[in-house]
């Protein structure tokens, strides 16, 4: 199988959706955008890019690309979030500032 490598990520967090990322399959020069990432208690799966459309009233989805075999996907999966995690850690920390709430004028007080 080919190696994974996670260009963009995207924190979603909107239900089971987690995060949209990018990835590229390498030495493809394959890239995939849009790759969505579930997760539900403890279990997470992959969501390929797909049109939306109605059927029946209903919103549904038709996914542009799909893996053959359940093996296949369950390690391109597996890929996949190594990628991510791989891509996350070498984020830079964010800076977070502290600066304390302002002291009340005694005119601000209404007793």
């Amino acid at each position: 199988m080919t190696d994974v490598k996670c260009l963009k990520y995207k924190v979603l967090n909107k239900g089971f959706l987690e995060a949209v990322c990018e990835v590229e399959l390498s030495p493809l020069g394959l890239v995939i955008r849009g790759l969505k990432i579930f997760s539900k208690e403890g279990r997470k799966w992959l969501g390929f890019p797909a049109l939306k459309y109605e059927k029946d009233g209903a919103t549904a989805y038709w996914p542009y690309l799909m893996m053959a075999d359940k093996h296949l996907s369950d390690a391109f999966t597996e890929k996949v979030l190594a990628a991510t995690d791989t891509f996350l850690k070498a984020q830079p920390a964010p800076e977070w500032s502290y600066s304390p709430t302002p002291a009340f004028k005694d005119e601000d007080l209404p007793f």
